[in-house]
């Protein structure tokens, strides 16, 4: 008897593996720009219809557009293993740098 529910066990989780489909998609794509003069300036005063998205040489719909400043979420990854040692404490100091200008820097150490 137990050969006989040993094989109707592997055949239900074949099955039930057989059976499982993941499908996803996208729905909308968040694009930023920021318009330079030739004197590096910042441009402003653009519209929806100053611009063209293309995805795959296929033009595709904007479907929301601002033209203001949009906070920014930063997520910074350090290497601490043993290959940046030497560096690590170099790479955390030009971060803090990096970002104390816009004063987004809030750090735990884990």
């Amino acid at each position: 008897m137990c050969p006989i529910v040993t094989i109707l066990c592997a055949a239900t989780l074949a099955y039930a593996q057989d059976a499982v489909t993941f499908r996803t998609g996208v729905s909308l794509v968040h694009i930023d720009a920021e318009v330079l003069g030739q004197d590096g300036r910042i441009l402003t005063g653009f519209h929806k219809e100053d611009f063209r998205v293309f995805d795959e040489r296929k033009e595709q719909p904007i479907l929301q557009f601002a033209a203001e400043e949009q906070p920014l979420d930063l997520i910074l990854l350090f290497d601490i293993s043993g290959s940046m040692r030497g560096v690590v404490q170099e790479v955390a100091d030009a971060a803090r740098q990096g970002s104390s200008a816009r004063k987004i820097w809030r750090c735990r150490p884990a």
